[in-house]
């Protein structure tokens, strides 16, 4: 089954996967924290804006998902959840698993998203943090 399917199914069918909410509350099991997400230029700006300024690394991620199949951003820790949670994607907002379909609002809101490795992301941000960490230092040491 394709991405593209999925879509298809969780819109035209009300399609939904495996409930791992507990009570409808999310449990935080980043069972939906996709390594793959569809995203619009808003949320890609809106996560590196908040990375960045953050300086929030995926390594510990990283060190937990070798497999790499979840987002690099969900820290595998059921207390937090997501590291960039602030921040997160439209698709993040309006998935939970124990609910049928997406709505059409939400369906427009996600016209001009694509798929995008979120992996391919966290490496680029994760190389622009430590630039702007470095650069910080030059210039703490040059006063």
């Amino acid at each position: 089954m394709t991405y593209k399917d999925l879509i298809k199914m969780t819109i035209e069918e009300g399609y939904i996967g495996k409930d791992f909410t507990c009570n409808g509350t999310c449990s935080k099991c980043g069972e939906c924290c996709g390594a793959i997400l569809p995203l619009d230029q808003e949320d890609v700006d809106k996560i590196s804006e908040y990375v960045l300024e953050n300086k929030i690394h995926s390594i510990a991620a990283t060190l937990i998902l070798e497999n790499k199949l979840q987002c690099p951003y969900y820290t595998g820790n059921k207390e937090k959840g997501c590291a960039i949670y602030p921040a997160r994607p439209k698709i993040c907002k309006f998935y939970k698993c124990d609910k049928k379909g997406i709505s059409l609002e939400e369906i427009n809101e996600m016209q001009k998203a694509v798929p995008v490795d979120m992996w391919k992301l966290a490496k680029d941000l994760d190389k622009n943090i430590e630039r702007k960490i470095r650069n910080e230092e030059r210039g703490r040491r040059g006063k």
